[in-house]
């Protein structure tokens, strides 16, 4: 069952963006926050679906499992952090360095949010 390994991979990266946040490597907890949401909704699309979606929009990814409209626009936030924390730019002008605690925080909460609603349907 594909799906289940992208679920527990999904869960392995909570883990990590806990780790990074506190240690203060926000731009790390960030990314980690927002591959967590990303592999929650390729398991539900691959369960519900049974395809593989190889895109990093979380807001694709989330029309395709029917997410709920709050939890989509917070995808659209999180969807941004991909680009941001690897390369480092954050909205095409700040680095990635100046990723801070509250929005990291608010970005696992986002992810934490995500990975519960999938496992509901999952």
């Amino acid at each position: 069952m594909e799906y289940k390994k992208w679920f527990e991979q999904a869960k392995e990266d909570l883990e990590k963006a806990e780790i990074l946040f506190k240690n203060s490597k926000f731009d790390g907890a960030s990314f980690y926050a927002q591959q967590t949401a990303e592999k929650s909704l390729k398991a539900v699309v691959l369960k519900t679906k049974n395809k593989l979606m190889k895109i990093h929009d979380l807001v694709v990814l989330g029309m395709q499992c029917d997410i709920s409209r709050d939890l989509l626009e917070k995808c659209k936030l999180l969807s941004q952090v991909y680009s941001a924390s690897r390369y480092g730019i954050l909205d095409n002008e700040i680095p990635a360095k100046m990723f801070f605690a509250e929005k990291s925080k608010e970005h696992i909460q986002t992810a934490k949010e995500v990975l519960e609603w999938a496992k509901k349907k999952i």
